[in-house]
């Protein structure tokens, strides 16, 4: 399989917005680093419970210091990142359950106001 640019630009502006979680950023990063060359040799990575295991993951615990609008930046990129490998015939079924959680989450307006 040949690399995904639009894996990897995703992954990247995934990076950025993460800059301050370094060891997701470092994640994001090595994704798309992979992605460039052959989207296969990204799956191990993106297949992985660092990516989208329960607590500590990057799907549970990435960005939770981010003001809102970045917030719902993150999930929908997030769920656009498993939409290109999922396009790509490259599967996963936990990347799954989180996309159509955070896209149920930016549909529903769970984070459109300031918590009280």
């Amino acid at each position: 399989m040949s690399g995904s640019p639009l894996a990897a630009s995703k992954c990247m502006e995934l990076f950025e917005l993460l800059r301050n979680q370094p060891y997701f950023a470092g994640l994001a990063r090595a994704t798309a680093l992979a992605a460039e060359s052959d989207l296969t040799k990204a799956a191990p990575v993106y297949q992985s419970l660092d990516w989208w295991g329960g607590s500590g993951s990057l799907a549970d615990s990435a960005g939770a210091d981010l003001p809102r609008i970045q917030k719902k930046q993150l999930l929908a990129l997030i769920a656009d990142i498993r939409d290109v490998f999922h396009d790509a015939g490259i599967d996963y079924d936990r990347a799954d359950m989180w996309a159509d959680t955070f896209r149920s989450w930016l549909r529903d307006g769970v984070f459109d106001q300031e918590p009280s």
